[in-house]
């Protein structure tokens, strides 16, 4: 085998370990408990998560103290080009940790509820080939409960998304912009 396709077989590897970190609200926030909800959506240069927790067992009370908000982004463009460049994979290492960064905020209790009640309201025709797991081809993914998760749903956006999940796809980009609007 050559050092390139160790190199590539090696990136395989990273890939599925940044996709499991990041499926894992635990490794994400493991100081703030549980989460309430984690969006996810991949493209060609990176993997971004969306957590938001809150404490749950807070003695004031769900409304009464803010939610955490957390962007996890793995910069998967940057290392693929670690492994597929050897001059840039001298310089930074072929290790196996994904190049992540993070970015924290408060948000109020109402969003985390809102965001949660619009959720609910949202209808999804089931069926046999429907896909609940992230894998290849999956572009986003939406997890929701306060026991991990209560359901996790992922499909492809684009393409358009499976019929009959148009409305948790619409649900989706307006979340993915009310969150993104509080950083």
């Amino acid at each position: 085998m050559t050092d390139r396709r160790k190199d590539l077989q090696r990136f395989e590897e990273l890939e599925r370990l940044a996709q499991d970190w990041l499926g894992k609200p635990q490794l994400l926030l493991p100081e703030l408990g549980r989460a309430a909800l984690r969006l996810w959506q991949a493209d060609q240069q990176s993997r971004t998560c969306w957590l938001l927790c809150k404490n749950w067992k807070s003695p004031s009370g769900l409304a009464d103290e803010p939610a955490m908000l957390r962007k996890a982004v793995w910069h998967r463009a940057a290392d693929f080009e670690r492994f597929r460049d050897p001059l840039v994979g001298g310089r930074l290492g072929l290790h196996l940790r994904p190049t992540v960064s993070y970015q924290d905020a408060e948000v109020s209790s109402e969003l985390v509820i809102e965001l949660l009640d619009s959720l609910h309201a949202c209808s999804v025709q089931l069926s046999r080939c429907t896909t609940l797991h992230l894998g290849w081809g999956v572009n986003r993914a939406v997890d929701a409960g306060t026991e991990w998760p209560s359901f996790r749903f992922a499909w492809s956006h684009n393409p358009p998304p499976p019929i009959g999940w148009e409305a948790l796809d619409r649900w989706f980009s307006q979340a993915w912009a009310r969150i993104e609007a509080q950083t």
